[in-house]
């Protein structure tokens, strides 16, 4: 009997025991699959924010998304969430911070993410940009201390001159062959064309604050404005330009446009664009201020300086005269600007 009830009372203990068992590894593998479960949920979130700020970037830089803070509620894959979107740029320049709460399956996460502000290439981004091979056998120099000096060409660039800097960047959709010049930042031969803009004079004429039929232009105020800043249109198939110009504004030539004489800024609250629809000639050497646009561009054999702004032709004629320029930021860091003073490509 003693034996029969300790075989009983093991068999028992045998139970219990094995009922615990798969109990718990039931527990274990319910539990296990709820947590693989979790993890999948979260992966997916994770995806879907992802996916939506490289969405929020892309429109960006397609212009789509140009006003911030904005807000946005999207749904990815069932996942649905809602993103602020503020300019980061206090803490790092050309950034956007989106904050995104997202939920799945009852559960949500919010995460933030700093993402730059692409843009599509212009310009007017550049100290120097020609829609064409660069050649110069004269002192290139371009920004200063590192910065606002980048260079593009759209062909090859060719500096053979003594005495050259460029305070940034090299870039062309040629070979480059620099000498003994000295490069800042880095050299991008066989780069992607970036686009030249063209114009058309009629969009100028329509918007014009001012319209002017004389084949000079000796300084001005551009007047304040609502929304894009003033606009002069000048109708001379030839214009000189010169003087001291004051607030913020854009000067328009339907044809040649003759640099004559210095082109400089009234205050600090004064930036303006030069723009026209055929050639440009310098023939004052400066120094000038101002955002410049032509076609095929002439220099004096002195050369020129641009203090602030920029020269964007299609084409360079003069390749012995010294050239200084260095790009105002301004369109970089605020590429509105470039729509309020009309240039082209904005």
């Amino acid at each position: 009997m003693k034996q029969r009830g300790s075989a009983m009372i093991f068999a028992i203990v045998l139970v219990i025991s094995m009922t615990t068992a798969i109990v718990a590894t039931v527990y274990l593998t319910s539990t296990i699959a709820r947590d693989e479960r979790i993890y999948e949920d979260q992966i997916r979130m994770k995806l879907a924010m992802d996916a939506v700020s490289e969405q929020i970037a892309q429109d960006y830089t397609a212009g789509t998304l140009s006003a911030l803070p904005a807000l946005r509620n999207t749904t990815v894959a069932g996942v649905s969430g809602s993103y602020t979107i503020t300019d980061n740029s206090a803490n790092i320049p050309h950034t956007m911070s989106i904050v995104g709460t997202v939920t799945y399956h009852g559960r949500s996460i919010t995460e933030t993410k700093i993402v730059g502000m692409r843009k599509m290439a212009s310009p007017f981004y550049y100290a120097l940009f020609v829609n064409n091979g660069l050649t110069s056998s004269a002192a290139l120099v371009t920004g200063s201390s590192g910065s606002n000096g980048d260079i593009c060409a759209n062909g090859n660039i060719s500096l053979t001159g003594s005495g050259s800097t460029i305070n940034g960047d090299l870039e062309s959709s040629g070979t480059q062959s620099i000498g003994t010049a000295t490069l800042t930042g880095t050299q991008f031969p066989s780069s992607t064309s970036v686009t030249f803009p063209t114009v058309t004079s009629s969009t100028y004429s329509a918007a014009a604050n001012q319209t002017v039929n004389k084949g000079s232009l000796n300084g001005g105020t551009f007047s304040t404005t609502s929304g894009n800043y003033y606009l002069i249109y000048c109708s001379s198939s030839s214009v000189s330009i010169s003087g001291t110009f004051t607030g913020y504004g854009t000067v328009f030539v339907n044809g040649n446009m003759t640099i004559s004489g210095p082109i400089t800024y009234g205050n600090s609250s004064t930036r303006a664009a030069f723009i026209c629809s055929g050639t440009i000639t310098f023939t004052s050497s400066g120094p000038h201020s101002g955002y410049f646009y032509g076609g095929s561009c002439t220099l004096p054999a002195g050369g020129i300086t641009i203090s602030k702004g920029a020269l964007v032709v299609s084409g360079l004629t003069t390749t012995t005269a010294p050239i200084t320029i260095t790009n105002d930021p301004a369109i970089w860091l605020d590429s509105t600007q470039g729509t309020k003073h009309r240039l082209p490509g904005f």
